[in-house]
């Protein structure tokens, strides 16, 4: 039985990097409409309502398309007919009080860095 138990804690031992890697969305996409792609790693991805958006994303919309983003922290961004956002950074640790997105370099779309309101 001992040792059982002691493969399952090496399982889940094995396992913990694996869950922790996992990257978290940066937000995701509603009201996609025409032809919307996200580009990533390389590859191209025809988008939906609901599909989710990374840190490193492109999300790209064609000569017919549109679509709404909400990101983790309830910020929103609409973009319309050939436009195009690279998702080059987004943080979003209210724990940590740091709060941006940047959309290409040298170009800051929001940034929000503060303290937590007492209360």
């Amino acid at each position: 039985m001992s040792k059982i138990l002691s493969l399952l804690f090496l399982f889940v031992l094995l396992l913990a990097p694996v869950v922790d890697s996992a990257e978290e969305s940066a937000g995701s996409l509603r009201m996609t409409k025409g032809d919307v792609f996200i580009e990533r790693g390389g590859k191209s991805i025809k988008a939906e309502n609901g599909s989710a958006v990374y840190q490193n994303d492109t999300v790209q919309t064609g000569a017919n398309g549109s679509v709404g983003i909400v990101f983790k922290d309830n910020s929103r961004i609409s973009l319309g007919p050939n436009s195009r956002l690279d998702l080059k950074k987004f943080v979003f640790k209210p724990a940590d009080n740091q709060f941006s997105m940047i959309n290409q370099p040298g170009i800051v779309i929001r940034e929000a860095k503060g303290k937590k309101r007492a209360g």
